[in-house]
């Protein structure tokens, strides 16, 4: 698989995974009533991803939400990651939040401790994108 791109909705972030460069993205909101449906796929191409990654990955999160069920899916990932990270690929994460958002922040540190990766908080201003 050279690339995973899933194109955002009103209720479910873009996704734009180029395998070949490393770079993994994803933007916008995570409100789905069916996360699991929706993450599966992009766990599934993390795992097949993880069996030649790139040596370098750098992942861009830019979530301006995401639901209680969206965590526990983004926390997949994460893990993911981590199992990567350790193994066959130096991960850099870079999440992406509105300057303002204290709340996001705080989730965005409390994963950061959950999964021992090491992320780069960037402020942007409200209203802005990457």
């Amino acid at each position: 698989m050279e690339f995973l791109k899933i194109d955002a909705t009103k209720s479910t972030p873009s996704v734009n995974f180029q395998f070949a460069e490393g770079l993994l993205e994803i933007k916008g909101l995570s409100k789905t009533t069916n996360s699991i449906e929706f993450y599966q796929p992009i766990m599934d191409a993390l795992e097949e991803y993880a069996t030649k990654a790139a040596s370098n990955t750098t992942v861009n999160l830019f979530l301006q939400y995401f639901s209680t069920s969206s965590s526990k899916c983004l926390l997949g990932i994460l893990n993911e990651l981590k199992k990567m990270n350790q193994r066959v690929t130096k991960v850099k994460v870079n999440w992406y939040y509105e300057e303002h958002d204290e709340d996001m922040l705080d989730a965005i540190k409390d994963y950061e401790t959950l999964v021992d990766l090491e992320f780069k908080f960037i402020a942007v201003p409200e209203g802005d994108s990457i």
